[in-house]
């Protein structure tokens, strides 16, 4: 995997501390934290652990990028990252935020897709709905619905989806935070 990450990163983590703010960079490595928060104006954001052959950083993912992405922000994912380095004049910290992610097909697990939509919304209409949508973007994601609380329902292969192109559908029929 080694070769991979470099291939697809011109920085290593280690290294972010030292360039100059409004540097946009690539990072590759493995996400080993998610902590999804909301903001004061109860907007979705992340905050990730990534961690390169180099050491960690933490990055984080501000609400439009992780509407576009949260399919492909799983812990354990080896992902390449754009990210723009912020620093607060004065302070010697320095903000990571994340401005695309390419998952890397370097992990021997399938891919997945996960979708939040409580028992309780689930009425005929809506599974009908559902059903049609999995089926018209057939790929090789699994699906998992999450039901509210811990339950989480595993779709069967015949609801496999390619990722990228079923979010949108997903979305305008179910809203934004219909992806986890």
């Amino acid at each position: 995997h080694e070769a991979a990450l470099r291939h697809h990163a011109n920085i290593v983590t280690s290294a972010l501390e030292d360039v100059e703010h409004g540097t946009i960079a690539t990072i590759a490595g493995v996400i080993t934290k998610v902590e999804r928060k909301v903001t004061k104006k109860g907007d979705p954001m992340a905050v990730l652990q990534i961690e390169d052959l180099h050491g960690g950083v933490e990055v984080t993912v501000f609400t439009k990028t992780l509407q576009q992405n949260s399919h492909k922000i799983v812990d354990e994912a080896i992902v390449a990252v754009k990210v723009r380095v912020n620093r607060q004049a004065g302070e010697d910290r320095v903000t990571i935020s994340a401005l695309e992610f390419t998952p890397l097909a370097l992990q021997d697990r399938a891919p997945e897709l996960r979708l939040n939509l409580p028992a309780v919304a689930l009425d005929p209409d809506t599974v009908e709905r559902l059903k049609e949508i999995l089926s018209a973007y057939p790929g090789e994601a699994q699906v998992f619905i999450h039901l509210g609380g811990t339950r989480v329902l595993r779709l069967g292969a015949q609801y496999a989806v390619d990722v990228d192109r079923v979010i949108p559908p997903l979305r305008v029929a179910f809203g934004v935070g219909v992806i986890r």
